[in-house]
């Protein structure tokens, strides 16, 4: 798979297990989220770490960093190791931006589109919980996602610090481990990532579903 294709692979799992997280919360008392340590309009910034391994053992290695404003934005932005810009991807609560520096692409997922898509209630909520740690551990259909560890802020609040995710159907396989570090309170960021679209080719959203397809046959 070209580099876009193993970014975006691992971007259409993320949406897979917050799919599948959503459906649990609702399912499952058990497994509903204890109240929240952080407030709306909390700001974290961190660096990310991102290695990427298919089934062949052929992986490829990014970084980047994750901004996560609460309860209005998520963008992790990921570079090739030489510098070269793979791409972003911004959750907020309307949409999922993903922009593709490396094919001049970008597609556009609403949530509603989304869920019907996937026959379940997919909300920003759900990434949200994803990423500020307050999912437990998920393992269904072949997909594994685990928090390996998590740090400690200064107000002894905590977020994870290593995050796994694994999904295996036959004889396709993918691992994908994101490292987090070096977190501060940082709200200087726009909060919406600044691009001339109109330099890029958009994807329909059945041209970009049609690509997620062709990455598990």
């Amino acid at each position: 798979m070209k580099l876009f294709y193993r970014y975006i692979f691992c971007i259409a799992l993320i949406v897979l297990v917050a799919s599948c997280s959503s459906s649990r919360k609702t399912s499952d008392a058990q497994t509903s989220v204890p109240t929240s340590q952080w407030k709306s309009g909390d700001a974290v910034l961190s660096r990310a770490s991102i290695k990427i391994k298919d089934e062949k053992g052929k992986g490829v290695s990014l970084s980047g960093n994750l901004r996560m404003l609460r309860d209005d934005v998520i963008i992790l932005n990921a570079t090739y190791i030489f510098g070269i810009q793979v791409g972003f991807v911004e959750i907020t609560k309307d949409k999922i931006l993903i922009v593709s520096k490396v094919t001049n692409q970008y597609t556009e997922m609403l949530y509603e589109e989304l869920s019907l898509k996937m026959g379940k209630i997919i909300t920003f909520d759900a990434f949200q919980r994803l990423f500020w740690g307050e999912q437990s551990n998920l393992q269904i259909n072949g997909l594994k996602w685990e928090y390996d560890s998590f740090v400690s802020l200064p107000d002894n609040r905590s977020l994870p610090s290593e995050l796994k995710l694994n999904f295996n159907a036959g004889k396709k396989s993918i691992d994908m481990m994101m490292q987090l570090s070096n977190f501060r309170y940082d709200a200087s960021w726009n909060p919406r990532t600044q691009i001339d679209l109109s330099t890029y080719t958009k994807l329909t959203s059945e041209q970009f579903y049609a690509l997620i397809s062709s990455l598990v046959k």
